[in-house]
C-alpha cells in the first residue's frame, strides 16, 4: 500500500516540474526580430549598421592639426609659430612634438639635413582639451640666415579612450615672396 501512495505522490509532482523552454522551435532565432526581416531587410539593416559604425568613428576619432601661424619676423623663417590644435570631440593626452630638418639651406652656401627627429625645447604637453591650441617656435639654426627650409614634423599623442599612441606627420617648406618675406607652405610627405 505504501508503494501505491508513493507512486501517486510522485505523479502529482511530475506535473509541477519545469519544462525546458523552446522545445520544438528548431531553426528560429533566439532574438526573434530577425525572423521577421526579409533577406533585403537583413541586408539593409547590416548596411545601416555599417554606416553608423563608420560615421561614429569619423565623428569621434582623434584629429590633431599642425599649421604655420603668425611670424614674429617675416625676414626670418624660423621666427614663425607652429600651432597644434585638437579638433576632436575628446581630449588627447601625452602630446609630444618633434621635427626633422629635411633640408635647411643658408645664405653662405651651407646646408643641414638630418635623419633623426629632434625635440624642441618644450616639455611634452600632458593633455589638450577639445578645441584647445598650443604653439611653439622652432630653434633657429646657428649657422646664419636661412634662404630655404624643408621641415617634417611628427606629433605623437594618445587619445583619452585608447591605450596606445598615434603619430601624425606634416611637412612644411619655405617660399620667398615678392616682398622678400618668407612663407611656410604645406607639402606632402612623399614629395
Amino acid at each position: 500500500m505504501s508503494s501505491r501512495k508513493e507512486r501517486k505522490k510522485n505523479n502529482r509532482y511530475k506535473d509541477r516540474q519545469p519544462q525546458p523552454k523552446n522545445q520544438g522551435q528548431k531553426g528560429k532565432s533566439p532574438c526573434g526580430w530577425t525572423s521577421i526581416l526579409s533577406p533585403t531587410g537583413k541586408f539593409a539593416a547590416a548596411f545601416v549598421l555599417l554606416l553608423t559604425v563608420s560615421g561614429s568613428y569619423y565623428s569621434f576619432s582623434p584629429k590633431l592639426t599642425i599649421s604655420a601661424s603668425d611670424t614674429l619676423n617675416p625676414q626670418k623663417p624660423f621666427a614663425t609659430k607652429f600651432e597644434i590644435t585638437n579638433e576632436s570631440v575628446f581630449r588627447v593626452n601625452d602630446v609630444i612634438f618633434k621635427y626633422r630638418p629635411r633640408g635647411i639651406f643658408f645664405n653662405g652656401g651651407g646646408s643641414v639635413s638630418g635623419e633623426g627627429f629632434l625635440a624642441p625645447d618644450k616639455k611634452p604637453i600632458p593633455f589638450l582639451e577639445s578645441g584647445e591650441t598650443t604653439s611653439l617656435l622652432l630653434p633657429a639654426p646657428p649657422m646664419g640666415d636661412v634662404i630655404r627650409a624643408d621641415i617634417e614634423f611628427v606629433v605623437s599623442y594618445r587619445p583619452s579612450f585608447l591605450p596606445f599612441q598615434i603619430h601624425k606627420k606634416k611637412r612644411f617648406t619655405t617660399e620667398k615672396g615678392s616682398d622678400n618675406t618668407y612663407h611656410w607652405l604645406e607639402k606632402a610627405i612623399s614629395e
